[in-house]
């Protein structure tokens, strides 16, 4: 099943008769650790404590979330509009 269709089924079968919608921006944006708490003002405790959480995170998440080396990893995202109609 393709996004848009998740994205759709997410709003229901009788969305179209009170809502319009418009997919501005979706897909995995790899954020950079260091980056990512910079912008955050994470408190350096706090990213020991991250950096800790992500070194022993399974492999199944490290996988999923695209782990790099270095912290990074990639963030599903997904930006919609909704528009009343009427």
């Amino acid at each position: 099943m393709k996004r848009h269709d998740q994205v759709a089924d997410a709003f229901g079968s009788m969305a179209p008769a009170y809502l319009t919608s418009q997919v501005h921006a979706s897909g995995a944006d790899l954020q950079n650790l260091a980056a990512w708490v910079t912008r955050m003002r994470t408190s350096a405790e706090r990213v020991v404590a991250i950096r800790s959480m992500w070194m022993g995170a399974p492999d199944e998440v490290r996988q999923y979330f695209g782990m790099q080396n270095d912290c990074s990893f990639a963030l599903d995202a997904l930006m919609v509009e909704g528009v009343r109609v009427g």
